[in-house]
């Protein structure tokens, strides 16, 4: 079975009905699963992870945008994660032997869907880009939904579309690889630190293995933290461990330490234990329950090592099955090889 992911990241991290509308459209679809719905309630936002066939997927994401358009209000939004819509960004990944060519065909069919039926108007980021200058989401999300309108008056058009959709914004959709969002807890820290941390961080990236990853500074009032903000985009080239040690050292530079970190949906195993393979076996056939599921004990504690290691449970309890991809979609019944 060949699969895609899609993550796509709603602007809204507090409406408690969302989440149920979402599974109610999503929940039945053939040969889809939805491994993570995640509300952020700082970063007002809530990150959904889905695994899924072409068809299925794209089944399944528009429904998503349906919902969306209907429940979140762009005009009365405010949030300290840059922003321009409802369905703020829809990556798409190939995972598997699926292509890269297969992801941007899936993308390009429902931006037109998007755009036709509902009136969101549609910006290519990454490996869609039209050109160099949308390839990164900071130039897309720049002026957030407030400045939106104005820049497309300027000259700033969408991929698809011509104006703004004035309840739902725009969206940016794009093919990319796997990346991971990860946040990193600063002790003692203020917004102002955090900032200047993450600030540093970009200045060292360029011609650095450090290159492939972004950083912003941000403050969490729920949890009286501050946080610097990563997305891995290259995880193998530099890692959770590295981008941990990074932002450690310039912390300490100020007095501040890192005391542990967050992992925001899901990543694969490797991310966590480069060199190992997952050793997954299931105990009884039929539909798959977690009790039915185990994994070498040996991996168990070395995952549990580097859990602990990197602070993953400082903000709250880091489930394997729910948080390891490919540990997450077997649970669920999906296929072993993704």
């Amino acid at each position: 079975m060949k699969l895609l992911e899609a993550v796509p990241n709603l602007s809204d991290g507090s409406n408690p009905y969302l989440k149920a509308k979402i599974l109610k459209r999503l929940l039945g679809i053939e040969s889809l699963w939805v491994l993570g719905v995640e509300p952020h309630f700082d970063a007002k936002r809530t990150v959904i992870t889905l695994v899924g066939t072409g068809k299925s997927l794209l089944e399944g994401l528009f429904a998503l945008y349906q919902v969306a358009a209907l429940e979140i209000d762009m005009r009365s939004y405010q949030s300290i994660h840059p922003h321009i819509g409802a369905v703020d960004l829809c990556p798409i990944i190939p995972l598997g032997k699926v292509t890269k060519q297969d992801a941007q065909e899936l993308v390009q069919t429902l931006a037109k869907l998007v755009w036709e039926e509902l009136k969101i108007p549609v910006f290519f980021y990454h490996n869609c880009a039209t050109d160099n200058s949308r390839i990164k989401l900071s130039s897309l999300r720049k002026g957030n939904y407030v400045g939106l309108e104005k820049r497309i008056a300027e000259g700033f058009a969408p991929d698809l579309g011509d104006s703004v959709n004035v309840k739902s914004g725009a969206t940016i959709l794009g093919q990319r690889e796997f990346l991971i969002a990860f946040n990193i807890n600063l002790k003692g820290a203020t917004l102002e630190d955090a900032k200047y941390i993450a600030s540093v961080l970009r200045k060292q990236r360029k011609g650095s293995k450090m290159e492939s990853v972004e950083f912003i500074g941000w403050y969490l009032e729920e949890f009286k933290m501050s946080q610097v903000s990563c997305n891995l985009r290259n995880y193998q080239e530099f890692g959770l461990e590295e981008v941990y040690s990074a932002v450690d050292v310039e912390a300490r530079k100020l007095g501040i330490y890192v005391s542990g970190s967050e992992l925001i949906g899901l990543a694969p195993l490797k991310a966590l234990l480069p060199s190992h393979s997952l050793g997954l076996r299931r105990e009884t056939k039929g539909e798959p329950k977690r009790s039915d599921l185990t994994i070498d004990p040996n991996l168990k504690v070395e995952i549990t090592r580097k859990v602990k290691m990197l602070g993953l449970e400082e903000l709250g309890p880091f489930d394997i099955w729910t948080k390891i991809l490919e540990l997450r979609l077997q649970a669920l019944g999906g296929p072993y090889e993704i």
